[in-house]
C-alpha cells in the first residue's frame, strides 16, 4: 500500500510504501537541494507521519525493521538513499528557511549513499 505523504500545508511530496518500507520523493536537485550545507530535507511534519505508522504497526510486527529513504533527482538522473537508523544518528532540525513558522530535518549530503557511485570513508 502506499501512503502519501503532504507536509504541513498540504503538498504531497513523498510516498510511504507500506509493502517496501521505503520513502520516496522525485524532486530536482537544482531547486530542492539545500546549497549551505549541502543537504535534503524533509518537512518535519512528513518525518512525524513516518514514525507515527511505524510506531503503529511496530507492535503488530508488521514493520520491517529499518525504513530507507529514496530521493530520485531527476535532473541530476541520481538516486539518493538513506536508511532510518542513518537518518536518527545524523539528522538535524531546522526552521524552513523561506518561512521559519515551519520547521525540517536536514540530512547534509555526504551522508547519503547515490546508486552506482563509489564512496570514501569519512575522516571526520
Amino acid at each position: 500500500m502506499k501512503l502519501q505523504l503532504a507536509t504541513a500545508d498540504g503538498r504531497v511530496v513523498a510516498v510511504l510504501n507500506t509493502e517496501t518500507a521505503t520513502v520516496y520523493k522525485k524532486v530536482n536537485a537544482s531547486t530542492h537541494m539545500l546549497r549551505v550545507p549541502q543537504a535534503w530535507t524533509y518537512d518535519k511534519s512528513i518525518i512525524q507521519k513516518v514514525y507515527d505508522w511505524m510506531e503503529t504497526h511496530k507492535a503488530a510486527g508488521t514493520v520491517k525493521p529499518d525504513i530507507e529513504f529514496i530521493i530520485y533527482a531527476e535532473d541530476e538522473n541520481k538516486t539518493y538513499r538513506l536508511t532510518w537508523r542513518r537518518f536518527q544518528e545524523v539528522a538535524y532540525l531546522m526552521k524552513w528557511r523561506q518561512d521559519a513558522r515551519y520547521e525540517q530535518w536536514a540530512i547534509p549530503l555526504k551522508h547519503w549513499s547515490i546508486d552506482g557511485e563509489r564512496y570514501q570513508l569519512e575522516l571526520f
